[in-house]
């Protein structure tokens, strides 16, 4: 049975894993953006998420949530609270951003995604959280296809040209 908690310190090995393999991915869909192997790179994309690890507070404004069954870590989620700046032309909201979500290769197809996102949005929803937004990048259909079964939809579209 999948169950979701709060990563701890003793996460990191697990999570610097997770982390590297979708840094891969995302390397292959936007190489543009991403570079892969950010694993072992001083400042590089895992150190980053490690040291919110070491920062988060429970009543902060971050979650870092770790997948298991029996113990044994599936995968991981990230996620922030943003208010909507005050401005006249946008409408005061707070919503859950979710960063990255994150699923052992293996364990996919078995809900640990699901339970992911179900656990952040009730710790978002807990405290005060309107909306969840998240981005998926051009190519990840499976990615995708997995926030649409949940629900989610488009708000926005992103466009880019090389100069």
């Amino acid at each position: 049975m999948v169950t979701v908690r709060s990563a701890r310190p003793d996460d990191q090995a697990t999570l610097r894993a997770l982390w590297a393999d979708l840094d891969g991915l995302h390397a292959a869909l936007a190489a543009g953006f991403f570079q892969a192997g950010g694993a072992g790179q001083e400042g590089g994309p895992v150190e980053l998420r490690e040291g919110a690890l070491r920062g988060l507070r429970p009543a902060g404004d971050a979650a870092l949530l770790i997948a298991e069954d029996d113990g044994r870590p599936l995968g991981a989620l990230y996620a922030t609270l943003q208010d909507t700046p005050r401005q006249k032309t946008l409408r005061a909201r707070r919503r859950l951003h979710v960063e990255t979500v994150v699923v052992d290769a293996a364990e996919r197809r078995r809900g640990v995604g699901r339970a992911l996102m179900t656990a952040a949005e009730r710790w978002g929803r807990g405290r005060g959280a309107e909306q969840v937004v998240l981005t998926v990048w051009q190519g990840n259909g499976a990615a995708a296809d997995f926030y649409r079964s949940l629900g989610y939809a488009a708000v926005s579209q992103v466009l880019a040209r090389e100069l």
